[in-house]
């Protein structure tokens, strides 16, 4: 994959970073970009609450929350 982005980074490659499915490789720039781009922070704030909501909810839909579901995937749920 191996990003290097000069703007900011795609939402897919943040909810990647948060689930710890992002190479060692790629998470390097963007540990590198994060202190300096308060939007990529602000935008990963919010996958990261996102995601304690899935799993929250499916917690209580009694599905183990480690099934791994992309933003896009939950909407078609």
């Amino acid at each position: 994959m191996n990003f290097s982005f000069e703007l900011h980074f795609p939402d897919d490659v943040l909810e990647k970073y948060v689930l710890g499915s992002l190479s060692n490789l790629d998470c390097g720039p963007l540990r590198e970009h994060l202190p300096l781009c308060e939007d990529c922070r602000t935008r990963l704030t919010k996958v990261e609450e996102y995601i304690l909501v899935v799993r929250a909810a499916l917690t209580e839909l009694g599905i183990h929350p480690t099934v791994r579901f992309s933003a896009q995937s939950v909407f078609a749920l």
